[in-house]
């Protein structure tokens, strides 16, 4: 075991700043790849913070693919990049540009100080702080109801949970059809997330082929003949990271092999109503078999914690179960202001803004990235950049952090054992100016145009 003892730095969180050491140790081979770590409590107790900050740094660090661990054996250090780095130095003068990670656009949007001033004239704020049904009010419900209409689900309010967030909500739903042991099939490269909510439930997961157009239904057909899966999570409107729309037709095939096998879906719509999406949602195909994650965290605000679960409608009781055993009832105040801002028009204002502010981005990223095979769709956040041969994703994100520049590998998305593409995510919404937008670009251009273990100019 390692006695490494992390330098830390003094901004932000001190969870992020343990992680940020470790990333940085491991990038320059203060930290060899297969080192064992210490454990949560020891680097707690010699860092003198508590245990579930060391929890919290480490579960950072593996989802960004630095660490493994098992049960029993402990934390250790991924295999770090092999490749030259020397030649792409720091932009050490205006920091590190973060393009990790997808979330709300930083713009103006909707006004909480007036949204609580209207509940308190209402005598709102009153009701919403007692006791309410775990699935949520009538009224929330039925607000639940009406969004996830507008995103290609007809729904009863009835039919709808309101949860804690999309991430509360997948687990909500895999909960309410698979158990401990059971098998829950997902594309190849998935939202990590949702690997943390199956393992979180001792559910199997395995990894399911897929192309440019998402799942490729023989593969589907495959897993369900050679196995008995229980359920199916996919992203079909924008899947995560690819930008992939599962057509039509496929979407077809895949609710046909759902009812041959006696197959649940959990389809993740997180984007929904940022995304145009003409094909038929998989709920519409076969509704007693769906079940639909939307969620407000990435149109409204990532705080408000307000997802929408409408699944069939035999199974609303065990969803509602869920909620209540894991945390009671849903937020009501956050609740409110969502019913409050998809009744006033607020929600069709923001969704209008995000969307002008991505086409301005993604113009941006056009051309900066002109002549790379990278992959977006109008209203996402992300871009999906397939490497050049001579560049593996591990190399190339350790690359870019040292050029200053902070991306996803593909390797974080990974849902199986199966080796994952050479590939990056890049968001388009993590950071708040253009001018930031583009110089982390523009560092990403030259450094994949570069080769490892070549000089290139930055």
């Amino acid at each position: 075991m390692t006695t490494w003892a992390p330098s830390l730095d003094e901004s932000g969180p001190v969870y992020l700043a343990i992680m940020r050491a470790l990333e940085s140790d491991i990038t320059h081979g203060r930290i060899e790849a297969g080192e064992r770590l210490p454990t949560h409590r020891e680097l707690a107790a010699s860092l003198g913070v508590n245990v579930g900050t060391v929890s919290r740094a480490y579960a950072e660090a593996r989802r960004r693919g630095l660490i493994s661990g098992a049960v029993g054996r402990g934390t250790f250090v991924r295999q770090r990049p092999t490749s030259s780095l020397s030649q792409f130095e720091p932009e050490t003068s205006s920091g590190l540009v973060d393009l990790s990670v997808n979330v709300p656009l930083a713009m103006p949007g909707p006004s909480l100080p007036a949204a609580l001033e209207t509940l308190a004239r209402s005598d709102g704020l009153e009701r919403v702080m007692a006791y309410q049904e775990p699935a949520g009010s009538r009224a929330s419900r039925a607000a639940g109801a009406i969004w996830l209409d507008r995103i290609g689900v007809p729904v009863e309010p009835d039919q709808v949970v309101v949860c804690a967030g999309a991430q509360h909500a997948i687990l909500v739903a895999l909960g309410s059809v698979a158990g401990p042991g059971d098998l829950i099939l997902c594309e190849s490269l998935t939202y990590p997330g949702f690997l943390g909510a199956a393992r979180m439930l001792g559910q199997r997961v395995r990894g399911i082929a897929i192309d440019r157009d998402g799942i490729i239904p023989e593969s589907l057909e495959e897993a369900c003949q050679s196995e008995r899966p229980r359920l199916l999570y996919c992203m079909p409107t924008l899947h995560n990271p690819t930008s992939a729309q599962i057509p039509a037709a496929r979407r077809e095939a895949i609710a046909e092999i759902a009812e041959r096998h006696d197959l649940m879906i959990v389809q993740d719509e997180i984007q929904g109503g940022l995304i145009e999406d003409e094909a038929p949602s998989l709920a519409k195909l076969i509704p007693d078999r769906v079940f639909t994650i939307g969620s407000l965290s990435k149109i409204l605000s990532p705080g408000l914690r307000i997802a929408y679960l409408g699944g069939p409608v035999g199974l609303v009781s065990r969803m509602t179960e869920l909620v209540w055993s894991s945390v009671w009832m849903t937020s009501p105040l956050g609740a409110e202001i969502a019913n409050l801002w998809l009744a006033d028009g607020t929600i069709d204002r923001v969704l209008e803004q995000r969307r002008r502010e991505m086409d301005t981005r993604q113009g941006l990223a056009s051309q900066v990235l002109d002549g790379l095979p990278f992959e977006t769709r109008r209203g996402s956040y992300q871009v999906w950049l397939p490497l050049p041969e001579r560049w593996a994703s591990r190399s190339i994100t350790a690359a870019l952090l040292q050029a200053g520049v902070r991306v996803s590998s593909a390797e974080e998305f990974r849902s199986g054992v199966q080796p994952a593409p050479d590939a990056i995510r890049v968001s388009l919404s993590a950071t708040p100016d253009h001018e930031d937008l583009v110089r982390g670009l523009q560092i990403i251009r030259r450094v994949v145009d570069g080769a490892p273990g070549h000089s290139t100019v930055l």
